[in-house]
């Protein structure tokens, strides 16, 4: 029988398999469970092969960003298309499931005022999901980090080059539809992103940065 092992040092060694999400087969199972009757206390057991791999899943969605910090006041249409990847399952003690899955998505932000016409990105990182799957709401939270191109201009407040780095915060719920088929649910919530090249354009051109907040909404569809 295993030996029980702590929390926290068991989930950071799943987080960096999130790399490799798309190119093994693995998938683990954590669950919580009393160490004793008398000291009330929850402990990890050991990973364990999940009898059936996780399906994984595909999402859309759309929103509406403003910026936050920019002079040039951008307006943007973020699209986003993802594929999912469960990979950790964590059921605690009180029955609310924990999921962890590896996300690869393409961003698509069409930009309606601002000095660049677009902003693109590959992005890769992970999607915490709480709740069971039999539940009407869900939280659901996306971080995600990547790489994409755009139409660089030298005006201030631009990005000062074509290559720039994209950062994706997406919190909010998935909604059980009257109408769910498929495995299909719908999310909405608050959504962050920032575009910057890191500071590789400058001293030649400024590289100003651009943060914009706003709201997202799509669906999710399970394979």
């Amino acid at each position: 029988m295993s030996k029980p092992i702590a929390a926290p040092a068991d989930l950071s060694k799943h987080l960096l398999r999130i790399f490799l999400l798309f190119i093994t087969n693995e998938s683990f199972c954590i669950i919580a469970t009393p160490s004793s009757a008398l000291a009330g206390q929850a402990h990890f057991e050991s990973p364990k092969l999940l009898a059936s791999q996780p399906a994984p899943e595909i999402s859309a969605g759309a929103g509406l960003l403003l910026g936050v910090n920019n002079p040039n006041n951008y307006i943007k249409l973020p699209v986003v298309v993802a594929i999912h990847r469960p990979f950790v399952q964590h059921k605690a003690t009180w029955a609310v499931m924990m999921e962890l899955s590896g996300t690869l998505g393409v961003l698509l932000e069409p930009v309606l005022r601002g000095v660049e016409t677009r902003h693109t990105a590959l992005q890769i990182g992970p999607r915490l999901r709480l709740g069971q799957e039999k539940n009407l709401v869900r939280f659901v939270a996306d971080f995600r980090g990547g790489a994409g191109v755009t139409d660089s201009d030298a005006v201030s407040g631009g990005q000062g080059q074509d290559f720039c780095f994209n950062a994706w915060i997406f919190t909010g719920i998935e909604i059980q539809p009257p109408f769910r088929r498929n495995n299909m649910v719908l999310w909405v919530g608050g959504l962050y992103t920032h575009v910057s090249n890191g500071g590789l354009s400058e001293p030649k051109r400024p590289n100003d940065g651009l943060d914009s907040l706003g709201l997202a909404l799509g669906g999710t569809w399970r394979f």
